[in-house]
């Protein structure tokens, strides 16, 4: 049975999803609080006597890390550890462990249920047993790389798409070693823009690493990023000397600040979404791009029948889902003025690329962040 794992910090109080043959894990870091008015002696009195401080609405409790499964806290101690349930809402009646995280993130079980917590709360702090229920990422993105998510805002189809699309990028890119990665100079047109860039090159959709290892030949940084966890862990070991490497899911947002980047290269990446995911990319592009930036492409052409054009289930114009249930979206020349409406149009062509086995049509292009000026 699969698994997937869904953000709950994402959400507000009680949810739950089902899906076929899957198994749906809740992950992050809650805080069950309880209103104010609720607040009375005898939760003083745990305060006061066992160190066992619950959590009201007038609370502030920060916590700097994420779990796999979902903790949700409930209280917390003058060690600034943390009391919570394992996997599920706080609630008296739940059968859910509960936990101790102390300061140093050592997770220790301290009881079976709430219930029995609450039965023996003055023995509390000597009931701990070592608890590896649990385990502890820095990020939410750290978690990503690890572990598939659901992201329950996408519809169903598309969420199966991507998913079956990770599966695959998984598979081709379970290795790959340095000296095999080739390149073609599809940059080389570009080169006076890379040249003179003095910030990192994000490589969005880097795959092997074909386009990380021109730009490092050519002495430039660059951030390294694909939704596929092999090609992660593959460019981290192959190419050591890349600004970063990232793992995460471009549908969801990009992991950069605003105005960050001069350049962002998308090599065969932006071509397997539906139109209101596309634009929504786009978009995440364009805010990170500094103004002026460049975003340089290749993307699939509507004549590219070797490499699927026209074959399958047409779900949008140009978008198909392929008979394993992955999309592919193929381009014609009115899709960049509709997809890069807003955009400063620089450079466009539809070209023959012979990397493959087949040869592939497709388009290469260069856009740049248009300045706005207000008045």
């Amino acid at each position: 049975m699969r698994k997937l794992y869904i953000d709950m910090t994402e959400h507000d109080g009680c949810t739950s999803y089902y899906r076929k043959d899957t198994e749906i894990i809740p992950a992050g870091v809650t805080v069950y609080s309880m209103p104010v008015y609720e607040r009375n002696e005898k939760y003083q009195e745990l305060a006061d006597v066992y160190d066992m401080h619950f959590i009201f609405d007038d609370r502030n409790v920060e916590v700097d890390f994420y779990t796999i499964p979902r903790i949700d806290i409930m209280a917390v101690d003058s060690h600034k550890g943390y009391i919570a349930t394992v996997g599920a809402m706080t609630d008296i009646d739940s059968d859910a462990p509960i936990c101790y995280i102390d300061q140093e993130q050592n997770v220790f079980l301290i009881a079976e249920n709430a219930r029995a917590l609450i039965a023996d709360l003055a023995n509390w702090r000597t009931n701990w047993k070592q608890y590896d229920g649990i385990q502890i990422f820095q990020t939410k993105e750290e978690a990503q790389e690890v572990y598939d998510f659901w992201d329950t805002k996408t519809p169903i189809a598309e969420e199966h798409a991507n998913v079956k699309a990770r599966e695959r990028w998984n598979t081709i890119h379970s290795a790959h070693e340095r000296g095999k990665i080739k390149y073609d100079d599809w940059l080389d047109t570009f080169q006076d823009a890379i040249n003179s860039c003095q910030t990192p090159i994000i490589d969005l959709g880097c795959g092997s690493g074909n386009d990380t290892l021109y730009l490092i030949e050519r002495g430039k940084k660059v951030i390294s990023c694909d939704y596929a966890r092999n090609a992660i862990q593959n460019i981290r070991k192959n190419f050591p000397e890349v600004e970063r490497a990232v793992c995460f899911d471009m549908t969801q947002g990009l992991p950069f600040e605003n105005d960050f980047a001069d350049i962002m290269i998308c090599d065969l990446s932006l071509h397997y979404f539906t139109e209101q995911t596309t634009f929504a990319i786009l978009d995440e592009i364009k805010r990170v791009l500094r103004p002026n930036g460049w975003l340089l492409f290749r993307v699939n052409s509507v004549r590219d029948v070797n490499h699927g054009a026209g074959k399958g289930t047409e779900r949008e114009p140009h978008l198909y889902e392929t008979e394993d249930g992955r999309y592919k979206r193929f381009f014609d020349a009115s899709d960049f003025e509709k997809f890069f409406d807003g955009w400063n149009h620089v450079y466009l062509q539809e070209e023959l690329m012979d990397r493959y086995e087949l040869e592939k049509v497709l388009w290469k292009g260069a856009m740049r962040r248009r300045i706005t000026i207000s008045t």
